[in-house]
This record gives C-alpha cells, sequence and structure tokens, in this order.
C-alpha cells in the first residue's frame, strides 16, 4: 500500500472534535463523598437483593465445582465462560418474563432457528462486562466486595473473587432454589448452549422477584445493623441513616413516598402531623444528611448557571457584562422591584425569608417554598424543561443558590455538618467555600458579585475542570473564548439533573430484605 505526496497546497475537511464528558464544572466528587457517609456501600442501581445472592454463588459455586473436579489451579477464561453464561440465562429469563431493572436486557439473542440452542457467551450476545455484567464498576460489583462494599465478595488475587461471610449464606441459599430447577446441566463447569425454554426454566430459581427468607435475612445483616448505629464506620452510617428513614416511617403512620422521605429526614416534618422528635443517636445521620441535600441543591444550581450561559451566548451574547445585565433584569422580574443599587445582602434579604436558626428554617420549608431546598430544585427543573426564550433559569438558579448559603451558615454550628459542607474545598466549590464567598461580598454590588460569580466560579471553573481532564482525544470544553468573545463549542445542549442520592435503592433493598413494607402499586413505602 502506497501513500499519495502531496505536490502542492489543498484543501483538508475542518476539524470536527469529539465533544464528552458529564461534569462540566468538576463538583460530581464532593457529592459522591457525602453520599458515602450516608448511605455507603451501595449505588443508585442496586435495588434487588437477587443480583447479590447470584453474584456470590457464581464465585462460590465455581470454586465448588472446580475443587470437585479435582481442579487445582483455576483458568481466568473457565470462570469468565462460566460467569457469562450464568448471567445470560439470569438476564434471558426475566426479559422473558416481562422483568427490568437488572443489566443486560436488552441485548438481543444471537440469530437462530427457532427454539435452537445459542451460545451463552457476552460476544455471542453483544453484550459489556464493562457496563452489562452484575460485576461491573457501574452495577452490582462494587456494592458486592468486602472494600467499598455490603462485604460479600473477598478479592483474592488475579480477577478472582471468594464468597465470604453473609455471601457464602446467600450463594447457599439461592443454590437450593436452583436445584429444584430444570435444566442446570448449563450450571456446571463444561462450556454448553442454551435455549429459551433453558432460561424459562431456570427463572423459578434466581428471580429478583422472589428473594428466600434466608437469603432476606443474610442480607438484612450485612445491610442494616441497629447496634452499630452511631459507629463511625460505613455500617454504622448506613444503619443510622436508614434508621432514620425508619423513624420518618414509623412516625408519619402512613405510607409515604420516597420525596416525603426525603424531606422529612431533613426537616422532620410534614404537613399533617407534629414535628418529629429525631433521637438524639440519630441526630449525626440527620446532619450528614440535610448537608448533602443542601449540597445537592447547590451543585445543581451551579451547573444550571453554566447551562444559562450558554444559552445566552448562543443568542448572540459575548461577553459577561451583558449576562450580567440580563441576569439582574430576570431578578428584579421574580422581586418586582428595581435592583440596579442592591448589594448581595439585599438581594439575600428579599429572595431568602428570614430564619435565625436551622429549626426555624425547618419550620419555614414546609410551609413556604423559598425556604425549601427541595422547591428550590423543582423551579430549576421547571424552567430547564421548559427551554424558553425568557431567563427564569438563572434567576432560579441564583435564588437556590442563596438558599443554600444560608443553610449553611444556619448548619455551620453543628461541627458534623461544619466538616461535611468542607467536602470537596475550593476546587470543587464546598458549601463551606460557597458560604464564605457569599458572606465576604454581602457588601458588595450584586452586579459586581454577578460578574464574580459567571467569570470565576463558573466560566474559569468549567475552563479548569476542561483543562485538566483534556486526554488528547474527547474535548470537554463547551465553551470558549474566542477573538470575538465567548463561543459555545459543544454541539449540543447540556442536559442537566439532579444526581441521584441512593435513597432510592437503599429504600429499595430494605424493602427487599423485609426491613419495610412497599407498595406494590404506588412504589410508596411504610413501616414494617
Amino acid at each position: 500500500m502506497s501513500a499519495q505526496i502531496p505536490s502542492g497546497p489543498f484543501f483538508v475537511p475542518p476539524y470536527v472534535p469529539e465533544h464528552g464528558g458529564v461534569d462540566f464544572l468538576g463538583l460530581r466528587q464532593a457529592n459522591l463523598e457525602m453520599m458515602a457517609t450516608c448511605l455507603p456501600g451501595i449505588n443508585n442501581v442496586t435495588v434487588h437483593v437477587r443480583p447479590f445472592s447470584l453474584l456470590s454463588w457464581i464465585h462460590w459455586k465455581f470454586h465448588e465445582l472446580a475443587a470437585a473436579a479435582g481442579q487445582k489451579q483455576i483458568f481466568g477464561e473457565r470462570f469468565s465462560e462460566f460467569r457469562e453464561r450464568v448471567e445470560v440465562l439470569f438476564t434471558w429469563g426475566h426479559v422473558r418474563n416481562g422483568i427490568g431493572g437488572i443489566p443486560g436486557t436488552t441485548a438481543k439473542p444471537p440469530m437462530t432457528d427457532d427454539g435452537a440452542a445459542v451460545p451463552l457467551t457476552f460476544a455471542a450476545w453483544k453484550r459489556s462486562y464493562e457496563n452489562t455484567s452484575l460485576m461491573a464498576a457501574v452495577q452490582y460489583g462494587p456494592a458486592s466486595k468486602t472494600v467499598g462494599g455490603l462485604g460479600f465478595l473477598d478479592p483474592v488475587g488475579g480477577g478472582f473473587h471468594r464468597a465470604c461471610g453473609e455471601g457464602v449464606r446467600l450463594a447457599e441459599a439461592i443454590d437450593e432454589t436452583l436445584a429444584s430447577c430444570a435444566s442446570t446441566h448449563l450450571l456446571g463447569l463444561e462450556p454448553g448452549k442454551g435455549t429459551e425454554e433453558d432460561a424459562t426454566n431456570l427463572f423459578p430459581g434466581w428471580s429478583v422477584l422472589t428473594p428466600t427468607m434466608a437469603e432476606q435475612a443474610s442480607f438484612r445483616k450485612a445491610f442494616f445493623d441497629e447496634g452499630a448505629v452511631g459507629e463511625e464506620s460505613e455500617m454504622g452510617w448506613r444503619s443510622a441513616t436508614l434508621a432514620l428513614a425508619f423513624a420518618v416511617l414509623t412516625w408519619a403512620e402512613r405510607p409515604l413516598s420516597l420525596d416525603e422521605i426525603r424531606r422529612a429526614m431533613v426537616y422532620a416534618r410534614l404537613p399533617d402531623h407534629a414535628p418529629l422528635v429525631v433521637p438524639e443517636r440519630l441526630h449525626t445521620a440527620r446532619l450528614r444528611w440535610t448537608a448533602l441535600q443542601v449540597r445537592q441543591t447547590q451543585r445543581l444550581a451551579h451547573e444550571c448557571l453554566l447551562v444559562w450561559l450558554e444559552r445566552r451566548i448562543a443568542r448572540g451574547d459575548r461577553d459577561s457584562e451583558m449576562m450580567v445585565r440580563v441576569a439582574m433584569l430576570a431578578i428584579e422580574e421574580i422581586l418586582g422591584e428595581d435592583a440596579a443599587n442592591f448589594t448581595v445582602g439585599d438581594l439575600a434579604e428579599r429572595l431568602v425569608p428570614e430564619m435565625d436558626s436551622f429549626e426555624a428554617l425547618c419550620e419555614r420549608a414546609i410551609v413556604e417554598e423559598d425556604a425549601c431546598v427541595f422547591a428550590a430544585v423543582s423551579r430549576i427543573d421547571d424552567a430547564l424543561r421548559s427551554e424558553s426564550e425568557d431567563d427564569t433559569l438563572v434567576a432560579h438558579a441564583l435564588r437556590a443558590l442563596l438558599l443554600c448559603a444560608r443553610a449553611a451558615e444556619l448548619l455551620a454550628v453543628e461541627p458534623v455538618a461544619e466538616r461535611a459542607m468542607g467536602t470537596g474545598h475550593v476546587e470543587r466549590v464546598s458549601l463551606k467555600h460557597w458560604r464564605g464567598t457569599v458572606a465576604r461580598c454581602r457588601s458588595r454590588p450584586a452586579r459586581e458579585f454577578l460578574t464574580l460569580l459567571f467569570e470565576s466560579m463558573v466560566l474559569s471553573q468549567h475552563f479548569a475542570v476542561a483543562a485538566n481532564r483534556y486526554d488528547g482525544g474527547t474535548q470537554r470544553l463547551r465553551v470558549s473564548i474566542e477573538e470575538e468573545g465567548l463561543t459555545v463549542l459543544a454541539p449540543k445542549p447540556w442536559r442537566v439533573q439532579l444526581t441521584s442520592d441512593r435513597l432510592a435503592s437503599a429504600m429499595a433493598l430494605a424493602a427487599d430484605c423485609g426491613l419495610i413494607k412497599v407498595g406494590e402499586e404506588d412504589g410508596t413505602f411504610e413501616a414494617a
């Protein structure tokens, strides 16, 4: 093969960079770290007990079979084939029964004659270990391990794991249910092909809908320990947060939605109830949970400022001065008065209700949306979805940020909350740093403050994050400064959304292992 050497000038196609990324201001890690002190050991996809049982069984059973066959040396290829075969059959059976919520359900069987056996490998099914295996980092894998998880699988080197602790009991329990199923010939060491009928035959033995009482009991021991509440450990943190949620359900004396539970864990109030008296042993858990929820709101609002700046640039704004002018007009629109001479303190007084303590904030939050961080999120979400030509998004984002700063002031008297709010430091615009910024600028003109916010804490923050994460391939810059001024580089708008806080998966697991009850039709939760 030969290449042509140019003999003169020629045109080249325009450079089209590959754009990507999800965390364009670098704020995400602080939220994840705060979640890890509230609900460690799980993630936002771990909603069933059975996948933990199956992962434990895969490792336990393979070692059992290898030992029975006299195999002293275990090869990675043999184990990978066994794991993939089991996972494909597991997923296939659930798809055939119309059950989703587990990885790999979008994969299609290889094309064959009707009823013919097909290969049971990820390659044949076009599945990816990195994304659609139960053991993947974005699935149940991390939550199954002894380090950072619930402790069912212990690494033994060479990429292998060994079922341990309650993981052994989970494996033994599901092994007993599988023993009564047909098609178990496919669960041995030897590779084999399977049919739709085989997947259907095995489904009753490992359906995510029917964990046995033995599995539930073993999972509960690893997931929640009332006696560990108050301990500075992953079990202690998780158990304390769960105990707070359970206390809310018991106090409510009625089924609650996930949003109602989340709010009541912060405010200890419901519109139709006297305030919840939070037990002293759950005080720390409540403070950590509150700091996380305020941070969630702060992050969303901060990211929405970049979204709004992109929208303004797309409409022709080329400098921050014009954007500050438009933002001030949007604020004046919701205030109903001229804010040209306002200081930051003036803005805060008008946008955020007066509150002198955290409990006062809680009282106001359940009756007044301007004091509620959850209502602030709802307003921002509505403005994001509308994508209208008005600028209410920036006004709602700024109101939310000032509310977060005020909440952070009120929480600062609690050492536990103060430590939590420092998570992320200056680099990730921690709640503590944001609170300090607002406090230092309180007497400064609002226009000057908005200039600082847009230029230093949004645009410069984005430039620094994009530059630090540039790998020579994927372009993470959404905005740049060109000769004509600010320019949007990203081909599509940024679809910002609130990162889930693990409460949904924690409540789902608690219900699946029998700690609480869940409504079959409306998805509400109630005390067991």
